[in-house]
């Protein structure tokens, strides 16, 4: 399933102009999500822009990026989630999406960052993987911050939902529930 680090048989140079723009301006404005959660500015409805652009480059809401839109909806009313704890599985969505976007746009970007971009390309499945775990942890350190800190019992709730939607929409997600599954039953 690895896809070679050599230039791929894929090009951006075969998608219709307005769909080669789109696609650069999401990938913008991940990199600009990225700066702002960074700087702990609040930027979910600047990662719904950036996933609402990808739904519609793919024309199809059964996406990851229907479930950031999902996500970010969900911690986007508690000021408490204004920390990397929370932005962790958008960034790492982002990250993949940038360096695959770098990797097809080839040119002077994509000299500048090849070992990223080959790294990141390496490593995909266990960033996504990690993702898809980092999720279903999130509820209970949610629970763990509601004791610890001022989070909300409102963001449990709504982040248990999440992740039950998740595993019912996404098929990885679901493999990732069966393996917990399993490993807790021994």
């Amino acid at each position: 399933m690895k896809k070679s680090n050599e230039k791929q048989s894929y090009s951006l140079k075969c998608e219709p102009p307005l769909k080669r723009h789109l696609y650069s301006i999401e990938n913008f404005i991940k990199l600009f999500y990225i700066v702002l959660v960074s700087f702990q500015f609040h930027a979910c409805y600047i990662g719904m822009i950036s996933s609402v652009l990808g739904m519609i480059r793919r024309k199809s809401f059964n996406t990851d990026f229907t479930m950031n839109i999902l996500y970010l909806l969900n911690i986007s009313f508690f000021k408490c989630t204004n920390n990397y704890m929370y932005h962790l599985p958008i960034l790492i969505h982002y990250v993949i999406g940038i360096a695959e976007y770098i990797n097809l746009r080839q040119g002077s970007m994509y000299e500048t960052c090849k070992n990223f971009v080959i790294t990141i390309q390496q490593t995909k499945e266990f960033f996504l993987d990690f993702r898809c775990k980092y999720e279903f942890m999130l509820v209970p350190l949610s629970v763990l911050m509601v004791i610890v800190s001022d989070s909300s019992w409102w963001l449990v709730i709504l982040h248990g939902f999440y992740v039950v939607t998740k595993t019912i929409a996404m098929k990885d997600m679901f493999e990732i529930y069966l393996s917990i599954r399993k490993k807790v039953r021994l």
